[in-house]
This record gives C-alpha cells, sequence and structure tokens, in this order.
C-alpha cells in the first residue's frame, strides 16, 4: 500500500478501516525517510501476514504495535533492516499460530529493547535468525519475553551475541544495566 514511498516522513492512517485485511506484508517496506507513524485503532483481528511490513523503514525510532495476532501467521523479517529503531513493543494479548517469525528483528542495530511478552513460539518450525545481528558488536539489548520463548531462542538462535542480550519475564522490573535505565526507554513516548 505505501511500500516504497521514498518521501513519506509521518504517517497518521489511525482511522483506516482495516478489519477485513489478511495481509499486510510489505505495507509500509521500503519506507526509507519514515519517521513515525500511528497505528492506534489499526484491526488487525484477521490479518495472517505480517511479513515485511517495516522493512527497511531506516529512520523509524520506535514501534509500539497495539495489534491483534490471534490470527497471524508470519512476522518473517517484520522490522528487518530498521537500523535505528530503539523500542519496539509487540503488544500479543492472545496466544497466536504464528509459525514463521524468521528474521523478524534482523538488523536492528540500535534497539535497546524488545517486548515480546506474549509471543509464543511452540508452534514455530524454526526460530532461527529471529534476532539475527541484534545487539551487534556491544550494545546491549533488553528483551521482555516468557521463559519457554527465552529458552528456545537461546537453544536456537546462534545468529546473534546472546551475551549482549538481557531477558525478563514479562511484568518484571525493568533493570538498570550499564548506568542506562532501560525503564526510561521503555515507558518514554
Amino acid at each position: 500500500m505505501f511500500s516504497g514511498a521514498n518521501n513519506l516522513k509521518t504517517l497518521n492512517i489511525s482511522s483506516f478501516n482495516t478489519s477485513n485485511v489478511t495481509s499486510m506484508a510489505g505495507m509500509f517496506s521500503d519506507c526509507y525517510s519514515l519517521e513515525s507513524i500511528d497505528l492506534t485503532g489499526f484491526d488487525t483481528s484477521n490479518t495472517e501476514d505480517f511479513s515485511e511490513m517495516f522493512r527497511y523503514c531506516y529512520r523509524l525510532k520506535e514501534l509500539n504495535l497495539p495489534f491483534d495476532f490471534s490470527k497471524a501467521r508470519t512476522i518473517r523479517h517484520m522490522c528487518a533492516g530498521c537500523w535505528n529503531l530503539k523500542k519496539i513493543r509487540l503488544s500479543i494479548t492472545s496466544s497466536p499460530v504464528i509459525d514463521n517469525v524468521f528474521g523478524a528483528f534482523q538488523e536492528c542495530f540500535r534497539c535497546n529493547i524488545i517486548d515480546i511478552g506474549g509471543l509464543d513460539v511452540s508452534s514455530c518450525s524454526d526460530v532461527q535468525g529471529l534476532f539475527s545481528l541484534l545487539a551487534f558488536k556491544s550494545r546491549n539489548c533488553l528483551v521482555i519475553s516468557t521463559e519457554d520463548t527465552k529458552n528456545r531462542i537461546l537453544d536456537e538462535d546462534d545468529t546473534f551475541n546472546h551475551e549482549l542480550v538481557s531477558w525478563i519475564l514479562p511484568g518484571e522490573e525493568i533493570p538498570t544495566v550499564e548506568d542506562k535505565l532501560f525503564s526510561d526507554l521503555y515507558y518514554s513516548t
């Protein structure tokens, strides 16, 4: 829909009727100049495919996705190549049937916080590459996740430096790491 809109800087599509949309694949991909997007009110209750939705949105710094992921089948490369993203929140409240998460957060080099607290990867055939190149070099990243999801990712995904990622469970206090309050980043708007 907006894929390749290179000069688009901001977008408010909160009034769009998306209740019957089954695929949002590539919807905002290659929007290189996009700095902010308001997705409040986006109805994703029938959406199955979120692949490459924000791929290569280089200038986005934060993504808050209050989506209904209950019918989601794939989030493959959803945020891949979003180099400047610092915070990602997937507000997953139901147990989705996601079976493809490959590279969802690949190359999110500057990301400090990824909240995937409700993501259940038990039905995924492969979690390899979910965080490919995350926590690149010496940057620390905090991932909010269930214990089962964390353990599966640590067991199967060798595409990122595990030592540079801190893990907490949903609802736990956001820690201070290296004189940087993750809570300041998490709760800031």
